[in-house]
């Protein structure tokens, strides 16, 4: 069926319109969500979301305008609004390669280009908070310094830093752990 023909079945009432509009448009409104939440639980449920809420509101698409456009303005805003939600918090496994990574990826998607400035500013105040020796070391491995280098640089044994290391990990977890920003 073509939109036009989608948009009719839905305004009379045919249940055929919306079967059809699910069957055209789920797989790529899921996909355009993925990008966002990347999480496919919530995926398929903002999915659903979006395409009830086209469906509900059919008799506000203009045909001034392409459906197909209309319908991803919907799941855009229907993101977005659970995205801004939903509390994030800061997983206990922060792993300090990925925030190395968040720091020299340029995502095209500004709401992940917000969040990705966000959860960078929230690790950079936790940070702050370590003692300087740590902060330090931090630092050096962030930058990508090698285990050996940083050793020597520090003045210690590479057993000991990578040790230190663990334990400044560990502390900048519990830094963050219990806090929740949104």
């Amino acid at each position: 069926m073509s939109d036009e023909q989608i948009i009719r079945a839905i305004k009379e009432g045919d249940r055929k319109g919306p079967i059809e509009l699910v069957k055209k448009y789920q797989s790529r409104v899921s996909y355009f969500i993925y990008g966002f939440v990347c999480n496919i639980s919530d995926t398929e449920d903002l999915t659903m979301i979006t395409l009830q809420k086209a469906i509900t509101n059919i008799n506000q698409y203009r045909p001034t305008h392409k459906f197909v456009t209309w319908l991803f303005n919907i799941a855009r805003n229907t993101t977005v609004d659970y995205i801004r939600s939903q509390k994030y918090r800061i997983p206990l496994d922060i792993d300090v390669d990925l925030f190395k990574n968040k720091l020299s990826v340029n995502d095209s998607n500004p709401e992940r280009q917000l969040q990705s400035k966000e959860e960078i500013a929230y690790i950079e105040s936790g940070i702050d908070q370590l003692s300087e020796s740590r902060k330090e070391l931090l630092q050096l491995h962030i930058e990508g310094y090698k285990n050996k280098d940083i050793s020597e640089k520090l003045g210690i044994s590479n057993l000991a830093m990578r040790c230190r290391l663990h334990r400044t990990r560990q502390e900048l977890k519990m830094i963050l752990g219990n806090e929740v920003y949104s």
